[in-house]
């Protein structure tokens, strides 16, 4: 992208929320969560580190590293300590629940925002970054830091919210572009920007927000993940900002172990970005996103963990995923570029053909 035009209204937005195994049914395609647009994601190689995809099934995080293989860059010392990755939801991560206070979680202010600490947030942010503690946990990307920022003006009930373009272009670009220093001074001394933004969110495909994702993974070198949606197969079931060119738009896999199969919610089939629909097919990726474990928010309890269901927890794995790659990256002097972190995540992923068409499961997983 050569320039970024940006022209914002309101729109209401959906995240792709808990959809609990027991809700299962037909009305998870439903108009209703037609509008559900998401991040998401999974784990694959860097080069000589060989990593092989097992069974999609898992009641814990741990289990989902095990099954992608992130255990291979733990066994090499890699947890993401030396990726940044920026989390942007209609709310923040909840940095006092016991997976999440050590420090790991910097939830940066946004003043067009007037949203606070969501258990949506919670969960997606935990996916990637979580402590291990006797609930649950560790995150797969848990050596990494999560700047958690917050989109939403004003929240809708039943997961959907507003925004505005500024509620959305504040946090985007202080983490993709300007910069945050350690004293939270935004483009102050020492202002860093993140290596990875995850986004498990999104609207229709005629909003433009695709084109911010687009124009900071083109331009600024920052890997886009989203969640695809759970609005299950067909054309425009993916919307922005999961739909751009640069951005890793990621589906949702479940099952029992060695029973691999894409979730029939899973959002899937010709997108395309506003101007040009149906220009292609998303999502990119598939990973695990039934029935995890996750922290949540829950003011009185602060160590809970519930188990989670959408693409929304999938965006994250694949985050996450990239920000071990980076990790490996930025200690061996390997690129990090989107293109290639992007390149090796599809190309490693195991290959799922009997599933079906290549627009429901993506590269793999």
């Amino acid at each position: 992208l050569r320039e970024c035009v940006c022209v914002f209204f309101f729109f209401k937005q959906k995240t792709a929320y808990e959809i609990k195994e027991c809700d299962w049914s037909s009305d998870v395609c439903s108009s209703d969560l037609a509008s559900l647009r998401c991040l998401c994601g999974l784990l694959t190689s860097w080069l000589v580190l060989a990593l092989c995809a097992g069974a999609l099934w898992a009641a814990s995080l741990e289990e989902v590293a095990t099954q992608i293989g992130a255990d291979t860059f733990y066994d090499f010392g890699y947890t993401g300590a030396r990726a940044l990755i920026g989390n942007v939801e209609s709310g923040w991560t909840w940095n006092v629940h016991e997976a999440l206070d050590a420090g790991q979680v910097v939830q940066q202010d946004n003043p067009f925002a007037t949203s606070g600490v969501q258990g949506h947030a919670t969960a997606v942010g935990g996916t990637m970054v979580a402590e291990d503690i006797p609930n649950g946990g560790p995150g797969i990307s848990y050596g990494s830091t999560l700047w958690s920022g917050k989109i939403s003006t004003e929240e809708l009930g039943g997961g959907s919210f507003k925004i505005t373009g500024n509620s959305l272009l504040y946090p985007l670009m202080t983490f993709g572009e300007v910069g945050i220093n350690d004293t939270g001074e935004v483009a102050g001394n020492g202002a860093r920007t993140v290596d990875v933004i995850n986004s498990s969110w999104g609207a229709s495909d005629d909003t433009g927000n695709t084109v911010i994702y687009d124009h900071l993974a083109n331009t600024q070198g920052i890997t886009a993940v989203c969640s695809a949606g759970n609005a299950g197969q067909g054309e425009g079931t993916v919307g922005t900002p999961a739909n751009g060119w640069n951005v890793i738009a990621v589906g949702a896999t479940g099952g029992t172990s060695g029973d691999e199969q894409v979730t029939s919610w899973s959002s899937g089939g010709l997108s395309g970005s506003f101007n040009l629909p149906g220009t292609r097919t998303k999502p990119d990726i598939v990973a695990p996103g039934l029935n995890i474990w996750l922290p949540t928010y829950v003011p009185a309890d602060t160590d809970i963990f519930w188990p989670a269901s959408g693409t929304s927890f999938s965006a994250p794995i694949v985050a996450a995923s990239a920000g071990l790659l980076i990790d490996v990256g930025k200690d061996t002097g390997r690129s990090t570029d989107p293109r290639l972190v992007k390149a090796i995540l599809l190309n490693a992923a195991d290959k799922l053909e009997e599933i079906g068409l290549r627009s429901v499961r993506g590269a793999g997983v």
